[in-house]
């Protein structure tokens, strides 16, 4: 369930996933809506770099829990096909 920054008040949280279209963001919001674990969202930018020649900077829309959540809602994003967000250790 979708949470403001606020929930996390004072306690630390971990990115688990970065999505690069709005696409893909709606389609993790509407998996980790239905898991049992709070999580909240942030824009990000990031770089991104094709063929050495193009690229730049991107926004992304990044997907936070609490650590003791990180495993379990990565294993779930990673079940689901969602592998090239997944923020990696």
């Amino acid at each position: 369930m979708r949470v403001d920054i606020e929930h996390f008040s004072g306690k630390e949280i971990e990115r688990v996933y970065l999505a690069s279209t709005v696409d893909e963001a709606e389609r993790v919001e509407a998996l980790l809506d239905r898991a049992a674990f709070p999580y909240t969202v942030d824009v990000e930018k990031y770089r991104r770099t094709v063929a050495f020649l193009f690229g730049g900077m991107r926004a992304g829309l990044g997907f936070y829990v609490s650590p003791e959540n990180a495993a379990e809602c990565k294993r779930l994003l990673a079940d689901s096909g969602f592998d090239a967000g997944i923020e990696s250790e």
